[in-house]
């Protein structure tokens, strides 16, 4: 990018200058190139000002088009509970625990 190109888009970012095809429905052809120049790895800002439009314009359009993978959050896995009474010692008669109880009527239904 040149400095002229800088210039230009400093002027379109500041809203003194748009981009002359601002508002202009995309062509089949805009968005042939913009999937080609986004495929050959330039930049947002590069595309914008070879396309003469502006830098959202091109972020809406790459999404409208699918272009960019987003990344996939992986699942969180939650360890698994302990098995048996919760507390570290258990002062609880084994009768009168209610998670032991639990857990002895769960073995009897299997």
């Amino acid at each position: 990018m040149n400095d002229y190109d800088r210039q230009d888009l400093i002027k379109q970012r500041a809203g003194l200058e748009p981009p002359a095809h601002e508002g202009d429905y995309w062509s089949g052809e805009d968005r042939a190139r913009l999937k080609r120049l986004f495929d050959m790895g330039f930049g947002i800002s590069e595309i914008a000002l070879e396309l003469r439009r502006g830098e959202p314009a091109i972020c809406q359009q790459i999404a409208h088009m699918d272009l960019f993978e987003r990344k996939r959050r992986r699942h969180r896995v939650r360890p698994a509970l302990p098995s048996g009474c919760l507390c570290k010692e258990c002062t609880a008669d084994p009768e009168a625990c209610t998670i032991r109880r639990l857990q002895k009527a769960a073995k009897e239904a299997v």
